[in-house]
């Protein structure tokens, strides 16, 4: 029994006494004998708290007896007392009253004996019949507290089961009851545990969680959540994807690359994202269904950057609409180092005439834009370097942007990529091919004509290549101003010269000449019989002609010594013409395809430049180029025959990978020959020359050859035309117009060509 059981005893058993005088006065006797609630099975090891419980109630029961004791023994000396007190008032009365006394009492106590006896019988049946059912349900605790557990394993309970589950928690019920815990105080604990439950699962929510569904639309039926995703600005990162769907998931594809993941109905897919938005397709069994997700800490984007200079004082802006601009830098070269000295712009600045400048915008996810070079002077005009180019599938290409003048600025530049789907554009200008088809990229500028750019995306690529002959643009000093070079040219101007070819070389990839003279200004002639010389300006006959490189390995590129090669040189690079000589390779990028032009001069060694040959062309496919021209000064004058050394080191370029093999010097055609699959002019004649104005052989050729290619960079294909010229538009006499030939005229070309193959068993239409 507890405390509150003894108390609620000790204050009915005192109710009772104060009912009846006779229980007044008399020892109560109080059993603390009654046994504890047996303690279920689960719970027979004590803990330290049920041990200092039941240390507390032996307490408490051994200071009950010890009061019990104590009030026996003063009761007794009462009654000793008292007795001492009849005896001296007299012994008769005492007697008597003694006798009456006894007799009242032996009455009283053989009734309250029997009372206490019938009582107390009571009382043993009634605790004997609460232990039982104490017991009875202990037992049924037991075997229910056994049986859940597999009831709860096995998913299914019998009645049986059922009926003793009921009894367990029943049990349970009435054990609480019994404690004071009643059916409104369970009410109470059980919504007070739900809604801590519910507040765990809030502040968790609101400390760690994220609103995964956040910037995400989907169609119908499919469920999108960003797992992973940057939490700081950044220009990339890695993102991993929740998706669910009612069907089996086959594919995803995100920004239209396909994504790698186990196939279910929830999966999920990590992937690099570069830009802000995802754009994803996802096929399942039954459908094909979309969605749109932003993440939010991804920028890819540089900022917008202008210049502005208004009487000497330069104002920069910037802005970035996405993560937000870190800074503005500009700069200047130092004399010191050829990169500019940048600091950070804080305001306006004067700028110094004729000083070049440099600047950049910069925002926080790390984005910036390409620096610019400016004299502070605003452009009249942009411009591609190629407005047309031709790709592979995956193949890629670097776009250039120019200004005119040279080094202006120009504001607000946007690069717009017209088909996204065909190819891809990077900030840098890269452009990369994605499958066939055309694409066009445009530019434009504040108060500028926007330009275009085409993309062509093909899986083969076609490479026309044109080969003319002697190109000698000026005259010798020696020569009559009556009808020379120089005089045509002031009469006519530049374009007067490939007036009549213009229209089929404009059809090619690259027409590849022999320049055989200087352009320059240069007064010290080389002491030889001829030396030709043309002005500086004459390089636009070539440029408007559509020649896109030129060989230099001549005995008349430097008729006015070094410097006459190095201005010419200068002059050629700043038209865009392309030129070789010796080692010096040409490599232009034609319609996905590489290739490499070589100028070889054989005259002073002959024989011993085989090995240049062999370096040179080794050297081209090393750095790889899909295709070789090789073209060579070589042959002697005025022979319609080439000799051994010509035919040698034909052999041996071709060996070592070169596809078509073209020569030069002789001032006459000669025939052609086809090695292991590769043709061999080897000599084209004359073409525009301004070395002779009335040559005794007008009779020159256009050799065109086309290669296709594939995506490995081998031909598999390849055709030719041959179109014979005269190097003259007019009879009699040399007006310097290549013309091409019809007819009869054409015929007897083409008959010359045939009679000087014929050793190498070739013969053209």
């Amino acid at each position: 029994m507890d405390n509150e059981e003894i108390k609620a005893l000790l204050r009915e058993l005192k109710s009772r006494s104060d009912e009846s005088d006779e229980v007044k006065g008399k020892p109560v006797k109080i059993s603390l004998d009654e046994e504890e609630p047996p303690v279920r099975e689960k719970n027979r090891g004590l803990s330290l708290f049920g041990k200092r419980k039941n240390e507390k109630k032996e307490t408490e029961k051994k200071e009950t007896e010890k009061k019990g004791t104590e009030k026996k023994e003063t009761e007794k000396k009462e009654t000793e007392k008292e007795k001492n007190e009849t005896q001296k008032n007299g012994k008769k009365e005492t007697e008597k009253k003694g006798t009456e006394k006894k007799e009242t009492e032996k009455k009283d106590t053989e009734k309250e004996k029997n009372e206490t006896q019938k009582n107390g019988k009571k009382e043993t049946e009634k605790k004997k019949t609460r232990k039982k059912e104490i017991e009875n349900k202990e037992t049924e605790n037991r075997e229910n507290e056994e049986l859940l557990p597999e009831t709860l394993e096995n998913g299914a309970v019998g009645k049986a089961s059922w009926k003793k589950l009921k009894s367990a928690v029943g049990f349970r019920l009435a054990d609480l009851k019994d404690k004071g815990i009643g059916e409104r105080e369970l009410i109470m604990i059980g919504a007070g545990i739900v809604l801590v439950i519910f507040l765990v699962f809030a502040v968790f929510g609101a400390l760690f969680g994220k609103d995964k569904s956040l910037n995400v639309t989907a169609d119908d039926g499919l469920y999108v959540t960003v797992e992973e995703e940057p939490e700081n600005w950044c220009r990339e990162s890695r993102v991993v994807l929740g998706i669910r769907s009612r069907d089996v998931i086959q594919s995803v594809m995100i920004n239209g690359k396909a994504a790698e993941f186990e196939s279910g109905r929830r999966i999920l897919v990590e992937t690099d994202a570069k830009t802000g938005v995802l754009e994803l397709m996802v096929v399942t069994e039954t459908s094909v269904l979309n969605a749109k997700v932003e993440i939010p800490m991804i920028d890819s984007e540089a900022p917008s950057v202008a210049l502005q200079q208004e009487n000497g004082q330069v104002t920069i802006t910037a802005s970035d609409e996405r993560s937000g601009l870190e800074g503005i830098y500009y700069g200047t070269l130092t004399g010191f180092s050829e990169v500019p000295r940048y600091q950070k712009y804080t305001g306006p600045f004067a700028c110094e005439e004729g000083k070049m400048y440099f600047y950049y915008a910069k925002d926080y996810a790390g984005n910036r834009t390409v620096p610019v070079e400016t004299d502070m002077e605003p452009a009249q005009a942009i411009a591609w370097d190629e407005t047309e180019t031709i790709l592979f599938p995956g193949d890629s290409t670097v776009l250039r942007l120019t200004a005119s003048p040279e080094k202006s600025y120009y504001n607000h530049l946007q690069i717009t990529n017209r088909n996204p789907e065909t190819v891809s554009l990077s900030e840098t200008g890269t452009v990369t091919a994605l499958k066939e088809g055309d694409a066009v990229i445009e530019a434009q500028a504040d108060g500028l004509a926007a330009v275009s750019c085409l993309i062509q995306v093909r899986s083969e690529a076609e490479v026309t290549i044109t080969a003319v002959g002697d190109c000698t643009l000026g005259d010798d000093v020696s020569f009559s101003s009556a009808n020379s070079f120089s005089t045509v040219y002031s009469m006519y101007g530049a374009d007067w010269f490939f007036q009549n070819v213009r229209s089929i070389l404009e059809e090619d990839d690259i027409t590849f000449a022999n320049l055989e003279g200087t352009l320059t200004t240069a007064d010290t002639r080389q002491n030889k019989q001829y030396a030709f010389k043309g002005a500086p300006q004459y390089v636009d006959i070539l440029k408007n002609g559509s020649v896109e490189a030129v060989t230099l390995a001549n005995n008349h590129s430097s008729d006015y010594g070094e410097q006459s090669l190095s201005d010419t040189k200068q002059v050629l690079t700043e038209a865009g013409i392309d030129y070789c000589m010796g080692d010096q390779i040409v490599y232009r990028n034609v319609n996905g395809a590489k290739v490499a032009l070589i100028g070889i001069y054989v005259l002073d060694e002959g024989i011993g430049k085989a090995g240049q040959v062999e370096e040179t062309v080794t050297l081209a496919k090393q750095n790889g180029a899909d295709l070789i021209v090789a073209g060579f000064h070589w042959g002697s004058e005025k022979s319609n025959y080439p000799d051994e050394v010509q035919q040698s080191l034909a052999h041996t370029a071709i060996d070592c990978g070169a596809d078509l093999v073209v020569g030069h010097h002789p001032h006459v055609l000669q025939g052609i020959e086809q090695y292991q699959g590769k043709y061999i002019v080897y000599s084209l004649g004359n073409f525009c020359f301004g070395g002779n104005s009335n040559p005794s052989d007008t009779d020159t050729m256009m050799f065109q050859q086309t290669f296709t290619l594939d995506k490995e960079g081998n031909v598999t294909d390849t055709r030719i035309r041959i179109i014979p010229c005269s190097v003259t538009s007019q009879y009699g006499g040399n007006n310097y117009q290549p013309t091409p030939q019809e007819g009869a005229e054409a015929e007897r070309i083409i008959g010359r060509i045939n009679e000087y193959s014929a050793q190498f068993g070739l013969v053209f239409e």
